[in-house]
């Protein structure tokens, strides 16, 4: 792993340049394999509901990858509670984009409320990262 952290620096390769490639990326990688991680985890007859928890720690492990490029590598306090955090926003707005929770909520006029609750678990992440926040002289 040094190898490769002192070959990126070698390069100038951040790791905030690796997170924008990893947001970029991660919708055609991780959305699909999500799906296939929720319905062979169905497969085994665990009930529906604890999709929501797997994907929960699934988001979260996102999340904690993300937080570690942001950081350029360097783990902070309470980054592992920012992740849970996050990967469970996440998992909650993936739950309401069910189709018949995502009707209700048009139905209501809260059709944005998943992407309302997608970003606030984005921007706190990103608040939260120490490196984003102070600068060193």
């Amino acid at each position: 792993m040094n190898i490769l952290l002192r070959q990126l620096h070698k390069y100038d390769i951040t790791g905030r340049v690796l997170a924008i490639v990893l947001a970029c990326s991660i919708r055609p990688i991780a959305w699909p394999l999500y799906l296939w991680l929720r319905e062979s985890w169905l497969v085994f007859d665990y009930p529906l509901a604890s999709t929501h928890v797997l994907g929960a720690v699934y988001f979260a492990a996102w999340t904690f990858v993300m937080e570690l490029l942001l950081n350029e590598f360097e783990p902070y306090r309470l980054m592992i509670h920012d992740a849970v955090l996050a990967g469970i926003l996440t998992a909650t707005a993936v739950a309401l984009t069910a189709e018949p929770v995502r009707q209700q909520l048009s139905r209501l006029g809260f059709a944005l409320a998943p992407w309302i609750i997608f970003l606030t678990a984005t921007l706190f992440v990103v608040s939260r990262v120490p490196r984003l926040r102070y600068r060193r002289s």
